[in-house]
């Protein structure tokens, strides 16, 4: 019989043990992409481990992946993990794709079962009922979170989603900032409080928020774009510009970079330059407000009137949609489940090719409506355009009516 050196017997267990401590610290920041990295070592190492398992569906769950999530939860299973746990794992699976009414009564066994599990079942309602703007639902459950575990971040960060869903930003900003004296390092509370502070105009509270997100992920597009923007108004269009200029190198179309690139050109007060920019962002993002005015404002500038007139109107048209939507937002929390109002503010969505925003409101009308047809369509459509075969995969129990909505 021939014994192998040590080393090669224990190195497989040693290294699945070491990439176990940092998934493990990876979750505890909310670092999913990192934990999943680190899980798969783990699963390489302890082959036979169901938690490995559970915890790797588990994670790729709570980012959206669900197909990855049900192909290490069916072996979690085959491995004879927890029963209970893999099938809380279905249900949440099921609430956090926004089809939570078949498995409200489920979770709440679970909650009154299963107190270890509090947390993560909340926190697949809020994602839940957020993916179909299901807000008072979702407040009203995270609520509960918050009264339940004030001390604890993670209701205070969704508590900020819902607020920022329902286009409360000041509140948001606070919720967030909440999250943030709990958990400083937490970088999607960064990122959104930025967002937040950047719609209401708070430019300078914003900036810091953005360069602290970017500590961790230098090439973010959003985040990039979004410190180019506070650094047009607080600094200098030259700092602004050094800063997008690292967003338009990475070779991708990004319509908001190229309408602030045509911004800062007419900063510095070159309008033939601006206008090409701009005709680059109008390509991507027809229907882009902020677009529309520039484009208006410049044409102007280069003495071409009749054609700004034209920007100007549709700018007007965008406007009124805009505010129709704001209008919406005002009147969902007295009729929360008014079909036609959602049905409205996901028609008008996407013809403002806001087509994720859309999707949300049209599965809303759906949950509630089976049978609203109307919706059914436009939600075919605005899936289609999107291309995304992964979001129609997501999404496809809700499109076929009449079938069994379990995820299994």
């Amino acid at each position: 019989m021939v014994f192998l050196p040590l080393r090669f017997v224990l190195y497989p267990q040693l290294r699945a043990a070491y990439h176990w401590r940092l998934a493990r610290k990876a979750l505890d920041r909310d670092n999913l992409p990192a934990a999943q990295v680190h899980l798969k070592y783990c699963a390489q190492g302890w082959p036979a481990s169901g938690e490995v398992q559970f915890l790797m569906a588990r994670t790729c769950r709570r980012g959206g992946d669900f197909a990855e999530a049900r192909t290490y939860l069916q072996e979690a299973d085959r491995l004879r993990w927890d029963k209970g746990l893999v099938d809380l794992e279905y249900y949440l699976m099921e609430a956090q794709a926004g089809m939570v009414g078949p498995v409200e009564k489920k979770l709440e066994r679970y909650l009154a079962t299963r107190p270890g599990e509090e947390e993560i079942i909340l926190e697949g309602l809020a994602i839940g009922y957020l993916q179909v703007n299901l807000l008072e639902e979702a407040y009203n459950s995270n609520s509960y979170w918050l009264e339940r575990h004030p001390e604890n971040w993670q209701p205070w960060f969704w508590q900020g989603r819902i607020l920022e869903s329902g286009a409360r930003y000041d509140q948001a900003a606070e919720a967030y900032k909440h999250a943030l004296e709990r958990k400083p390092e937490h970088l999607e509370s960064h990122f959104h409080l930025a967002h937040v502070l950047l719609w209401r105009g708070r430019y300078p509270e914003a900036l810091p928020h953005f360069q602290a997100y970017l500590q961790s992920n230098p090439q973010h597009p959003a985040a990039l774009l979004g410190l180019a923007r506070c650094q047009r108004v607080v600094a200098s269009p030259e700092t602004a510009l050094a800063t997008l200029e690292q967003l338009l190198s990475q070779g991708k179309d990004e319509a908001g970079g190229f309408l602030l690139r045509g911004q800062l050109e007419m900063d510095l007060d070159h309008p033939e330059e601006a206008l090409s920019w701009l005709r680059r962002a109008e390509r991507l993002a027809p229907q882009d407000m902020d677009t529309n005015q520039a484009l208006a404002t410049v044409l102007r500038r280069l003495k071409k009137e009749p054609e700004a007139r034209i920007y100007e109107r549709k700018r007007l048209q965008i406007q009124q949609d805009i505010k129709r939507i704001e209008a919406i937002l005002q009147e969902i929390p007295q009729s929360p489940r008014d079909v036609a109002l959602r049905y409205e503010a996901g028609t008008i969505l996407m013809k403002l090719r806001q087509d994720q925003e859309a999707s949300r409101w049209l599965l809303s009308v759906l949950l509630l409506d089976p049978n609203h047809q109307l919706a059914r369509k436009a939600l075919t459509d605005c899936f289609r355009r999107s291309g995304d075969p992964k979001l129609v995969a997501s999404y496809r129990r809700i499109l076929e009516s009449g079938r069994d909505h379990s995820v299994k």
